[in-house]
C-alpha cells in the first residue's frame, strides 16, 4: 500500500515537473528578444529603450515606404558596428536622411553600414558631429 502512494506521489511530480518545463519554454520562446536580435523598422523605435537613436520618418503612415528621415543620436551614440545601420534597410525609399547628434554624443565616423541600405537616397546631412577622418568610399552606397 505504502509502495502504491509513493509512486503515485512520484507521477504526479514527475507530471507536474513535465508541465512546468513546457510551459518555461513557451514562455522563453514568447519572451522579446533584445534589440540587437532582430530587424526592427528605424521608423518605429520610440519601444526600444536600450537604443541611443530615435527617427521620425515622413510621411508617417507608411510602414516602409517613407521618403525623409530625421533621426537623432543621443546618450553615448551608436557604435560603428550597431545593428541599428543594418534597420534602415526598412526604409529602402528614403531619399533624404538627417542625422543630428546631441552635444555629448560624439559621432566619429560615417554609417556607411546605414549607407549602403539606401540607394535612393539623395541629401544626406550629419549635424553637429566631429569627424576628422572620412574613409575612402564612406558615403558609397
Amino acid at each position: 500500500m505504502k509502495g502504491v502512494v509513493l509512486l503515485s506521489v512520484l507521477l504526479l511530480v514527475a507530471r507536474s515537473q513535465g508541465r512546468y518545463e513546457d510551459k518555461k519554454r513557451r514562455l522563453d520562446h514568447t519572451r522579446p528578444t533584445a534589440a540587437s536580435e532582430r530587424a526592427l523598422n528605424i521608423c518605429d523605435l520610440q519601444q526600444e529603450h536600450d537604443l541611443n537613436m530615435f527617427c521620425v520618418c515622413e510621411p508617417r503612415n507608411e510602414h516602409n515606404n517613407a521618403t525623409s528621415a530625421n533621426c537623432w543620436m543621443f546618450n553615448s551614440g551608436e557604435s560603428e558596428d550597431s545593428p541599428v545601420w543594418t534597420w534602415f534597410r526598412s526604409q529602402r525609399h528614403l531619399t533624404k536622411m538627417i542625422l543630428n547628434v546631441r552635444s555629448l554624443t560624439q559621432l566619429s565616423y560615417v554609417p556607411t553600414r546605414a549607407l549602403k541600405q539606401l540607394s535612393k537616397l539623395k541629401t544626406f546631412e550629419i549635424v553637429y558631429a566631429n569627424i576628422e577622418t572620412i574613409e575612402p568610399f564612406a558615403f558609397a552606397n
